[in-house]
């Protein structure tokens, strides 16, 4: 269940997609055998983990949604079986991801105001894993009454490792 919820995490995850057609590939498990059932207990939880379908409609084709807060919450729990190190658990931060740096911040969000609740899941998860992330909304403090063009080309500039840009896709 842990993959298909992986699976659905990245696919609602990328800007600006709001749906997914069943049925729909997840490596290793065959649809009508494994992923269709499921869907249908991520559905029938209570409270459900997707969103989009009841239960009577479980079978597919039917358009899936979204997750609901129970299922980004066990989503990122489980984290992404691709971001481990050899032999590490698959929520563990490759040893070579961070460098030893006097920076404040490891990587700088930048984005557009619209897709401010994916930065805000992709914040979250950067914290969770002990990665120290500027993210303007939880800088606002620091911020107030500052020169924004000047500080934010500080911040991007001198004070972050990496700076990560995320747009939308049209």
């Amino acid at each position: 269940m842990l993959k298909v919820l992986r699976h659905l995490a990245e696919h609602f995850g990328a800007v600006g997609v709001y749906r997914l057609n069943t049925p729909f590939d997840v490596s290793g498990l065959d649809f009508e055998a494994q992923v269709a059932p499921m869907l249908r207990r991520l559905v029938s939880a209570n409270p459900p983990y997707i969103e989009g379908i009841s239960v009577a409609e479980a079978d597919y084709p039917v358009v899936l949604t979204g997750l609901t807060e129970r299922g980004w919450d066990a989503a990122e729990a489980a984290g992404d079986s691709r971001d481990a190190s050899p032999g590490a658990p698959a929520s563990a931060v490759p040893a070579t991801a961070i460098t030893a740096d006097n920076r404040p911040f490891q990587v700088a969000l930048s984005f557009a105001g619209e897709q401010r609740p994916y930065v805000q899941r992709l914040y979250s998860e950067l914290a969770m894993r002990g990665i120290k992330a500027f993210f303007d909304e939880e800088q606002q403090v620091a911020l107030w009454g500052k020169n924004l063009g000047e500080e934010l080309q500080r911040i991007y500039m001198n004070d972050s490792n990496a700076v990560k840009i995320i747009q939308a896709i049209l």
